[in-house]
């Protein structure tokens, strides 16, 4: 057996790793909380955590897929479970798609010597470095230039007046 010491960490290294963890996960256990609320409790204003719960939300949002018919609801409008069903298999398609793909590229990259291999490695290192926030502004000015977002206004004009773009 070996003898090993370990360090004692500062207690603000603690403090400080269980205050990243509060603001983690502090915003997603809000959003879970309110989810069971009222939409009066919510923009009433006077809310916090202590409030009678309630599922309606998601009896209003999955009315379409329930074995039962809600009695807060006179009729069903929203086809939120069909849409997120095709969703989800449109998502885990893309997945599973994309990681097999993305596995056999990988592979033939680490494995096969071949011309514009190390080419084909810094353009996807790169293409992976660029946040995807930075492309937001000039997507929406393109957005804005092909389908006149704001076209009488001020913010429309100005951005076609800087970037050029069709009237």
């Amino acid at each position: 057996m070996s003898d090993t010491v370990y360090e004692r960490q500062n207690p603000a290294f603690y403090a400080l790793l269980a205050a990243l963890i509060f603001m983690s996960v502090g915003p997603i256990a809000l959003m879970f909380a309110y989810s069971f609320k009222l939409d009066v409790d919510i923009i009433s204003g006077t809310g916090g955590l202590l409030f009678m719960p309630t599922i309606q939300n998601y009896e209003t949002a999955l009315c379409d897929v329930l074995w039962y018919e809600p009695e807060h609801l006179r009729f069903c409008q929203l086809k939120f479970g069909g849409a997120f069903l095709n969703s989800l298999i449109i998502s885990l398609t893309a997945t599973v798609i994309t990681l097999v793909i993305g596995c056999m590229a990988a592979y033939a990259l680490v494995r096969f010597r071949f011309m514009g291999r190390d080419a084909a490695s810094l353009t996807t290192l790169l293409v992976r470095m660029v946040p995807p926030a930075v492309l937001l502004v000039p997507a929406f000015g393109l957005w804005n230039n092909e389908f006149c977002l704001d076209k009488d206004g001020v913010i429309g004009g100005y951005i076609r007046e800087t970037m050029g773009g069709g009237a």
